[in-house]
Order: C-alpha cells, then structure tokens, then sequence
C-alpha cells in the first residue's frame, strides 16, 4: 500500500525514538573511530619561525624549526584492541536500536492505520444498518396507522432505528480517534491525512 510506505516514512522522520538513536549511532561511530586511532601510528608535526634583533648593532635575525615526532604505543597486553572491538560491538548495538526504533514506529503506524481503515468499514456497514432500520421503522409506522400491527411493534422499530443511529455516532467518534492517532503519528495534516485516505 503505497499510502502506507508514504506514512511510515513520515512518522520515522519525526519521531523522537528515531531521532534519539541515530543520535546514538552517530556517537559511537565517533567512539570507535577514537578507538580505532589508538592502534594506528601517531606523527605530530611542529613548524615555528621567529624574527627579531638579540644584540644591538646585529642585523635582523630570522630563526625557523620544524619538528617530527612518531610514536607508536605497541599493544602488547591488548588493552587497545579489547577497547577498539568494544566501540565496533557497541556501534553494532546502537545501529540495531535504530533499526528496532524504526520497526517499532512502522508497527505502531500500520496497526493504527488498518485500525482506521476497518473502522471506515465498520462505519460504512454501520450507516447502511441505521438506514435499514430507519426504514423498517417508517414502514412499521405506516403499518401501524393503518392497524395491521401493535402500536408497539411501530415503537420498538423506531427504537431499534435510533440505536442504529447511536452505533453510527460512536464508530464515527472512533474513526476520529484513529485518525487524529495518525496524525500524531505522523505529522502530516489532518486534512491532507482525509484526502489520502480517501483517495
């Protein structure tokens, strides 16, 4: 259903959960990164130049420097490599928290939307009842004026035809519950959330 994939691609791009864990992805790339340099070779480089007069009468005197220093720590105890193999483990971790955040809001957007969905069917076969019934109500009142049945088989009709009204009104109110759910869901406009549904 693309309206579906349309809406869960909405919802994952606002939701908080998802944000937070890619938040989270994202600090442990760094930490392994950081991890990772411990075991690599490191080479600092300085570059100095100074211009100036020590002694009176001395021409102006121009001193430059440059420096080179590699270090490189062996990791014989394997400190470094436990360290670097923990920040890979536990970027794996968060990148399997994002994908679970991601599963999970996909869940929670198509479980409301199929719920929408059945409701607008409910809805309809609702409203199809209370027609019904308002109809069988008007024929047994014409029926009952003309005395072929008990006044109250009339009353019981038009009963029946407002409680068939009263099931239209609360599936309506619930409809509406599921949508605004979407809507929460998702972020998209109510109204642009209706025109989608209905088409």
């Amino acid at each position: 259903d693309p309206v579906l994939v349309e809406l869960i691609e909405a919802a994952q791009a606002v939701s908080p959960s998802v944000a937070q864990a890619m938040a989270r992805v994202e600090t442990a790339r760094a930490q392994r990164t950081t991890a990772s340099a411990a075991l690599l070779p490191k080479v600092d480089a300085s570059v100095a130049a100074s211009r100036g007069v020590s002694q009176p009468n001395v021409p102006v005197a121009t001193t430059q420097t440059i420096g080179l220093q590699a270090a490189w720590e062996l990791d014989l105890v394997g400190a470094n490599r436990a360290v670097s193999k923990a920040a890979d483990a536990q970027l794996q971790g968060t990148q399997a928290q994002w994908h679970d955040a991601r599963v999970a809001v996909a869940a929670e957007v198509a479980n409301t939307y199929y719920s929408l969905s059945t409701c607008y069917q409910l809805l309809d076969v609702a409203r199809k009842d209370a027609a019904s019934r308002q109809e069988t109500a008007r024929l047994a009142d014409i029926s009952a004026k003309a005395g072929f049945t008990a006044p109250s088989v009339s009353a019981l009709a038009r009963a029946s035809a407002a409680d068939g009204s009263s099931r239209v009104t609360q599936q309506t109110a619930a409809c509406e519950i599921d949508t605004k759910a979407l809507v929460a869901l998702t972020g998209v406009a109510e109204a642009d959330l209706k025109q989608k549904l209905a088409l």
